[in-house]
C-alpha cells in the first residue's frame, strides 16, 4: 500500500508544480500588466518579473524528469522547491516599493501543498525559513533607514505568519489523509472486484454442479428467479417449470451396489463415508477422464450420460468403458480394504432423453425418456460384475469388445422382450497390467488425498498468486489514476508521462469541467450529503486563528471593543466544544462502541454533535457561522475605526494598523476555507463575497490603500479557487472509487446470497454452512444420529409413459412447496427424490442462519406421553408431513378428473416411516452429494415398497412411539422387507377427510396386551 501512495504520489506531484507553474505565470502576467497600464514609464521591475517568468520553469523542469533518471530524484526535488520558493521570495522584497503585489502568502500556500517538498520533505522547515526572511527583512530595512521599530506592526506580520504556517501544516495533513483513504479505497475496489469476480465463478461453478454449463447459461435468468422467490419465501400456485431440453443420441448408464444395505448396517460410519467416497470419487474422475456425464448417484445407484452437453460420436464407447473401469475399481477397492465386499451391477442403453431441473428445492438435473427406463431395466436385470447393454448400444460399438447374449436375463423381466422387443448382451471387463497399477495407484492414496488436500493445497496457492495479481494490478492502476489539473495548467507539465493513458478522460465523463460537479444529480446529492468526519478539526484551528486576532487587536491603540471580541471568541469556542462533544465523550469512554448517552442533556449534546456531522443543513450553517464569527474578529480593527471615522494611517502620532494588516487577517480567513467541505459554488460564492465585502470596508475606513492591498486580495482569492477545484477533483475520485466499491461490495453480496441458496439447494443447512466457510476442508464429512425420523415417499397408480418428466417435475415441486412450513426446530429435509420416490428426513441439524425464511411454525404434538422424549417429536413432525402429502395427492387427483386426460394422472402416493439411528455424510467430488445409510433407512424404503396407495405405513417402534403422541395405528402384519428381514408393519389410522385418528381410553387395556405378546415376539394381529 505505502508503495502504491509514492507511486501516485509522484505522479500528483507533476500535475501540482504543474498548477503552480500556471498559478504563477498567471499572476505574474497579470501583475505586469497592472504595472505597464499603472506607470507611466518603462519600470525595471519589468525585466524582473520576466525573469521570474523564465526561470520557474527551468528551475522546476527536474521535476518533470521520470524518478529512474536521477538516483538523488527527491533530494533534487526539495532543492528545485527551495530555489523556486527562494526565487519568488527574492523578487518580492526587491519590488516593495513599487506597485507591485505581495507574494508572501502564495509561496507558503505552495511550500505546503504545490511544491513538491511538500511530499518529499519536511515542509514546515522551508515555510517557516521563507517566514524568518519575510519577517526580519522589514526589521532590517526599519533599522538600516533609521526608522522607528513599530512592534504592533512586526508583532500581527509575525501572528499572520504564524497562523498561516499552521493551517497550512493542517491542510497538509488533512489533505494527506484524503489521499491515503483514496489509495485505500482503490485498493479495496480492486480487492472486491476480484472477490466478485471469484464469486461469480464460484456461483458459475456451483450452478454447473447442478446443471452443465451450456444449459446452466441458457438457463440462468430462471435459476436467478427461483433463488430470488426462494429467498422471498414465495408460495406457489402453479410450479415454474424449467426449460426441458432434448438429447437425441446419447448413451445411458444405470449402476447398482449389489449388496449396499448390508454395508450400510454394518459399518462404522467413518468408515462407511471414507468407502464411499473413495469409491464415488473415483467414479466422478472416471467419468470425466471418458468425458461422460454423471447425472446423479443415490446412495447405492450411479446414472450417466454421454452425448451431453456436447454431442459425441462415441458415446456408446464412452459410457461402456466408463462401465468396465467402474467395475475394476469397486473390485480392487475390495481387494485394499479387506472384508468389503462391494460388486457393481451396471446397465448401458442408447437412445435419446429429455434432461432438466427437478424440483424447487434440492435441485437435481435429471434425465427422463422410455430410454432410461430400458437402461435402469437393464442394470435391474443384469449381472454382478458384467455389463448389461442392449443390442442399440451393441451397434454403435462396432464388435470392439467379446460379449454374450443374455437369454436368461431376458426372461426376468417381461418388459424387456414383451414392450420394448430388446435383445441384450453382457460384456466382461478384461484385468490388464495397466488397468491394475492405476487402480493400485489410485486407492493407495489416503482418503481425500486426490481431493481435498489438492484443493487445499490449491487455495494456497491461489492466495499466492492472488496476493501478487493484486500487487501487479494495482501498480499498474495507479498509474493510471486520476490525478486531475485543469486544462490550461496541462500545457506546463512537461513530463512524459502526461501522454500515457489514463483514468481522467474517464473520470471526467462523470463530472463537470469548471464547477466539477456530478453529472447526475443524485450522485452529486449524496456527495454533498455525505458525512464530514473532519469538520471537527475545522473549529479548533478557527479558535486558534481567532485568538491571535484578538491578541492583534490589544496590542493595537483601538482595544476598546476587546471585550466584545472576547465574547465572540467564547461563542466560537462553544461551537467547537459541541461539534467535539461526541469525540471527546468517545476519548473518555472506556467502551466507546458501547456508549450510550444517560442522561437528557448528555443524549441531546450527544445527537447535535452528530446530526453536525451528518447534517447538511446544520454542517453548513455551522461553517458559515464559524467563519462569520473569524471575519468580525480579523475585520474589527477596521469596523472600530470606520464606526469613529479615524483615520488610521496617523492618529496622535501614533502608527495604527496598516491595509497590509488588515489585509493579512483577511487571507487567513480564507486560507480556513482550505477545512470547509462545502460545495464548490457555495466556497466560491463566500470567498467572491469575503474578498468584495473587505475592500469596501477597507475603502470606507478612510484606510490609504495602494493597487498592492487589492492586488494581494485578488490574487490569493485566484490561487485558492484554483487550488479549491482542483481538490475538490481528487476528493471526488475518491468518492467515485467507494461508489464503486459499494456498488461492487453490494453485488458480491447478493451473488454470496445466491450462494446460500445454491448450496442449501445440494446439502442440508449446516453442512452447506460447512461448506461456504471452509471449502478447503481436508477430512472427509460424516456424522451420525441416534434418533432421525425417515420418509420414503412412492407415487403410484400413475401412467408415466403418458406423463413424463414434466408431471414428475411439478408432483416435486409442490412437495418441495410443502417443506416450507417445516421449517422449526425438527426441520423435515429433503434428501433425494429416485424415479418417483421422495425421500426426506426430520431430526438432522438445523442452522438456522442458512434458513429460508419460515412461512409456518412448527407442529406441536398434542399430547405428551411419560416415555416419550423430545428428540421424538421428528417422528410426530415427519408424520404431519406424510399426512400434507396425502392430502396434496388427493387434492391434485380431484383437479385432474375435469381433465381431458384426466384419468392417466389419478396419481396416489404410499409412504413408509421409520425411526431411529442413522449416519450421514457428504460423497463425491462435484458436485457433493449428502446421503444418509442405516437400518432405519432400509425400514423406511421397505415399509413404502410394501405399502398400500393412499396410506402410510410404519414400522412397529414408531407405531409405540405415534402412541405416545395418541396417535392411532393398525397393526398390518409381518413384512419382509429386503436387506431387513421380517418386520411387523402398521399403518396409521386416517378417516375420510385424511385427518388422524385418537385413542380412545377402552383401548388401552387391549394396547398393553399387544405389547406384551410382542415381547414374547409372537404375531398378534389386532387394531389399537
Amino acid at each position: 500500500m505505502e508503495h502504491s501512495y509514492d507511486l501516485y504520489i509522484e505522479r500528483l506531484i507533476v500535475t501540482n508544480v504543474a498548477l503552480f507553474l500556471f498559478i504563477m505565470e498567471l499572476l505574474l502576467a497579470i501583475n505586469l500588466i497592472s504595472i505597464v497600464i499603472l506607470t507611466q514609464h518603462i519600470k525595471w521591475e519589468y525585466g524582473t518579473l520576466l525573469t521570474l517568468m523564465i526561470l520557474l520553469p527551468l528551475i522546476l523542469l527536474i521535476c518533470f524528469k521520470r524518478k529512474s533518471s536521477f538516483q538523488h530524484f527527491r533530494l533534487f526535488n526539495i532543492i528545485a522547491s527551495c530555489a523556486a520558493a527562494l526565487l519568488v521570495l527574492l523578487m518580492d522584497m526587491l519590488g516593495r516599493n513599487y506597485v507591485k503585489g505581495r507574494y508572501d502568502h502564495i509561496i507558503i500556500v505552495s511550500v505546503y501543498f504545490l511544491l513538491p517538498i511538500a511530499f518529499y520533505g519536511k515542509p514546515y522547515l522551508l515555510g517557516i525559513g521563507v517566514s524568518l526572511i519575510y519577517l526580519l527583512c522589514p526589521m532590517l530595512t526599519n533599522a538600516i533607514n533609521l526608522r522607528p521599530f513599530e512592534l504592533s506592526k512586526h508583532v500581527c506580520n509575525a501572528f499572520y505568519l504564524i497562523s498561516l504556517n499552521v493551517v497550512m501544516m493542517a491542510f497538509r495533513i488533512c489533505m494527506e489523509y484524503h489521499l491515503r483513504q483514496l489509495i485505500l479505497t482503490r485498493r479495496q475496489l480492486l480487492h472486491q472486484s476480484f472477490v466478485l469476480k471469484e464469486t461469480k465463478e464460484k456461483e458459475k461453478n456451483i450452478v454447473a454442479t447442478i446443471v452443465p454449463a451450456d444449459i446452466a447459461h441458457s438457463l440462468d435468468h430462471e435459476i436467478q428467479k427461483r433463488i430470488a422467490d426462494q429467498l422471498l419465501c414465495k408460495r406457489y400456485l402453479n410450479p415454474i417449470i424449467l426449460p426441458i431440453k432434448l438429447y437425441s443420441d446419447v448413451s445411458i448408464l444405470a449402476a447398482e451396489m449389489v449388496n449396499y444395505a448390508q454395508l450400510t448396517s454394518q459399518m462404522d460410519v467413518k468408515d462407511l463415508v471414507q468407502i464411499f467416497h473413495e469409491l464415488f470419487v473415483e467414479f466422478d474422475l472416471a467419468a470425466e477422464d471418458h468425458k461422460v456425464l454423471r447425472i446423479k448417484f443415490l446412495g447405492d445407484s450411479f446414472s450417466c450420460v454421454s452425448g451431453i452437453p456436447q454431442h459425441c460420436y462415441t458415446h456408446a464407447n464412452s459410457c461402456v468403458e466408463l462401465a468396465l473401469d467402474m467395475i475394476l475399481k469397486a473390485r480392487h477397492l475390495c481387494e485394499v480394504h479387506d472384508l468389503l465386499d462391494i460388486k457393481m451391477r451396471i446397465g448401458v442403453h442408447s437412445g435419446e432423453v429429455f434432461a432438466g431441473i427437478i424440483g424447487r428445492s434440492k435441485w437435481e438435473y435429471d434425465i427422463w425418456s422410455r430410454d432410461v427406463d430400458i437402461a435402469n431395466r437393464l442394470e435391474f436385470t443384469g449381472m454382478p460384475g458384467r455389463v448389461h447393454i442392449s443390442q442399440t448400444t451393441l451397434k454403435l460399438l462396432h464388435n470392439e469388445y467379446d460379449y454374450e447374449p443374455s437369454s436368461r436375463l431376458d426372461s426376468s423381466d417381461i418388459y424387456l422382450k414383451k414392450t420394448y422387443y430388446i435383445n441384450t448382451y453382457l460384456i466382461s471387463p478384461k484385468l490388464s497390467k495397466s488397468t491394475i497399477k492405476g487402480a493400485k495407484r489410485i486407492f493407495n492414496m489416503t482418503p481425500g488425498s486426490r481431493t481435498a488436500h489438492s484443493v487445499f493445497e490449491k487455495e494456497l496457492d491461489a492466495s499466492h498468486e492472488y496476493q501478487l495479481k493484486i500487487y501487479h494490478l494495482m501498480y499498474k492502476k495507479v498509474k493510471c489514476m486520476p490525478i486531475g489539473a485543469i486544462q490550461m495548467a496541462r500545457i506546463f507539465d512537461f513530463s512524459d508521462g502526461s501522454r500515457d493513458g489514463n483514468e481522467d478522460r474517464v473520470f471526467q465523463s462523470y463530472i463537470t469541467s469548471f464547477w466539477r460537479h456530478f453529472r447526475q444529480a443524485d450522485i452529486e446529492w449524496k456527495y454533498i450529503n455525505k458525512p464530514d468526519l473532519l469538520m471537527k478539526y475545522s473549529l479548533p484551528l478557527m479558535v486558534f486563528v481567532g485568538l491571535l486576532f484578538i491578541i492583534e487587536h490589544m496590542l493595537s491603540p483601538t482595544y476598546s471593543y476587546v471585550l466584545i471580541m472576547w465574547v465572540v471568541l467564547v461563542v466560537l469556542l462553544l461551537l467547537c466544544l459541541l461539534v467535539f462533544y461526541k469525540k471527546i465523550v468517545f476519548q473518555l469512554s472506556t467502551n466507546p462502541l458501547e456508549y450510550k448517552p444517560q442522561f437528557i442533556l448528555d443524549r441531546w449534546l450527544f445527537k447535535i454533535s452528530e446530526l453536525c456531522e451528518e447534517n447538511l443543513a446544520m454542517r453548513i450553517g455551522i461553517y458559515f457561522f464559524g467563519l462569520f464569527l473569524v471575519y468580525i474578529l480579523a475585520s474589527f480593527n477596521t469596523v472600530a475605526c470606520l464606526i469613529h471615522g479615524i483615520q488610521m494611517n496617523n492618529i496622535d502620532g501614533v502608527k495604527l494598523l496598516m491595509p497590509a494588516e488588515a489585509t493579512d487577517n483577511v487571507i487567513m480567513v480564507f486560507t480556513l476555507m482550505f477545512f470547509t467541505d462545502l460545495p464548490f459554488v457555495l466556497k466560491m460564492a463566500l470567498i467572491i463575497l469575503v474578498c468584495i465585502s473587505h475592500i469596501v470596508i477597507v475603502q470606507s475606513s478612510h484606510i490609504k490603500s495602494e493597487f498592492q492591498i487589492i492586488w494581494f486580495i485578488i490574487a490569493f482569492c485566484l490561487m485558492l479557487l484554483i487550488m479549491e477545484q482542483h481538490n475538490t477533483y481528487l476528493k471526488k475520485v475518491g468518492y467515485y472509487y467507494n461508489m464503486r466499491y459499494v456498488e461492487t461490495q453490494r453485488q458480491t453480496e447478493i451473488i454470496r446470497r445466491s450462494q446460500r441458496v445454491l448450496m442449501v439447494n445440494i446439502l442440508p443447512n449446516h453442512v452447506a454452512r460447512l461448506f461456504l466457510e471452509h471449502p478447503q476442508v481436508e477430512e472427509l464429512f460424516h456424522e451420525s444420529y441416534n434418533k432421525v425420523a425417515v420418509m420414503s415417499a412412492s407415487i403410484v397408480n400413475f401412467e408415466r409413459d403418458k406423463c413424463g418428466l414434466r408431471v414428475l417435475n411439478e408432483y416435486i415441486c409442490y412437495i418441495d412447496d410443502l417443506l416450507l412450513d417445516y421449517r422449526g426446530d425438527f426441520q423435515v429435509e429433503k434428501i433425494k427424490v429416485k424415479n418417483w420416490t421422495y425421500m426426506a428426513a426430520c431430526g438432522l441439524k438445523v442452522d438456522h442462519s442458512m434458513e429460508l425464511p419460515s412461512c409456518k411454525q412448527q407442529n406441536e404434538p398434542r399430547l405428551s406421553h411419560p416415555t416419550l422424549q423430545n428428540d421424538d417429536n421428528c417422528v410426530l413432525t415427519l408424520l404431519h408431513f406424510a399426512v400434507d402429502l396425502l392430502r396434496m395427492m388427493h387434492d391434485i387427483a380431484l383437479q385432474n378428473m375435469h381433465l381431458k386426460f384426466g384419468g392417466s394422472m389419478r396419481g396416489q402416493m404410499k409412504i413408509g416411516i421409520a425411526h431411529g439411528p442413522i449416519v450421514a455424510g457428504v460423497v463425491g467430488l462435484s458436485p457433493p452429494h449428502y446421503d444418509i445409510w442405516g437400518h432405519t433407512v432400509n425400514s423406511a424404503s421397505g415399509m413404502c415398497s410394501s405399502g398400500i396407495a393412499g396410506f402410510i405405513q410404519v414400522t412397529k417402534e414408531t407405531a409405540q412411539t405415534l402412541h405416545g403422541f395418541d396417535i392411532k395405528c393398525s397393526y398390518r402384519g409381518m413384512m419382509n422387507v429386503a436387506s431387513v428381514g421380517e418386520v411387523s408393519s402398521y399403518l396409521v389410522d386416517l378417516d375420510e377427510r385424511l385427518n388422524l385418528q385418537h385413542i380412545d381410553k377402552e383401548d388401552l387395556d387391549i394396547i398393553e396386551f399387544v405389547d406384551a405378546y410382542s415381547k414374547s415376539d409372537k404375531v398378534v394381529k389386532h387394531n389399537f
